[in-house]
């Protein structure tokens, strides 16, 4: 399927926040997907994510979190660095922009109208958890390796109960960034609140096995398992 790829600009309260966006060639409306970067910034590796997506019929939209930051851009080989950028913007800063980004992607006349779920990496699929929790219009929530369960008053876990729509979450059993003893809890307290979720839980794969621009970290056969799961579970849930 071919692919149309552009960067659009949205005025948010902090300046105007780049995006790029990737759908299929030839205007035909499908789902819309949410796509939330990790720590690192909207890097190449995300926006070929996005046209991943789009090649799988998606519209895919993934906003520049870090846009009012000096330094939008974190390196792979400094995870300490990249994690202070990100630990300059609270989460409301960070919800407000993602539910900007959510009501423009849902209102685009490629987007199959209330189609749209919200999918992140690290930091990212924490956000995209929080966003579910906070916004009802998000219809599937898919979170790889976010820290959803901490032992903090502030763990996205505790707002569950407002979680809308179902959820896919994917833990890796050798993450030392995200404990895999997170998955029990996340695991206790979605099925004590009774919602729709799946955690997929992977041997021999760490925190960042999804990211195929780390060599360190990029585990390619776990990675292709979880995309499967990922368009399976995003057509089942917002297609039916």
């Amino acid at each position: 399927m071919g692919v149309v790829t552009d960067w659009i600009v949205l005025d948010t309260a902090t300046g105007p926040m780049r995006m790029y966006i990737a759908r299929p060639e030839g205007g035909t409306a499908g789902p819309g997907i949410l796509v939330i970067q990790e720590i690192f910034g909207l890097t190449e590796d995300l926006q070929a994510t996005c046209r991943r997506f789009a090649e799988e019929g998606f519209v895919a939209l993934a906003p520049e979190i870090y846009h009012a930051q000096p330094v939008r851009l974190g390196s792979y080989d400094d995870v300490a660095a990249a994690m202070k950028i990100r630990e300059q913007m609270s989460d409301d800063q960070v919800l407000d922009d993602l539910n900007s980004a959510f009501r423009l992607l849902a209102a685009r006349g490629e987007v199959r109208s209330g189609l749209v779920g919200a999918l992140g990496f690290c930091a990212g699929g924490r956000d995209a958890f929080m966003l579910g929790t906070r916004n009802p219009d998000v219809m599937a929530v898919i979170c790889f390796y976010g820290s959803l369960a901490p032992d903090d008053s502030d763990a996205p876990i505790n707002d569950a109960a407002k979680l809308a729509g179902p959820s896919l979450i994917f833990y890796g059993e050798d993450d030392r960034v995200v404990p895999i003893a997170q998955a029990d809890r996340v695991r206790d307290e979605l099925t004590r609140l009774g919602k729709d979720f799946e955690i997929v839980t992977y041997p021999n794969a760490g925190h960042g096995f999804m990211n195929a621009a780390r060599a360190r970290t990029y585990v390619a056969d776990v990675a292709a398992e979880a995309w499967t799961r990922t368009i399976d579970f995003l057509y089942e849930k917002l297609e039916g």
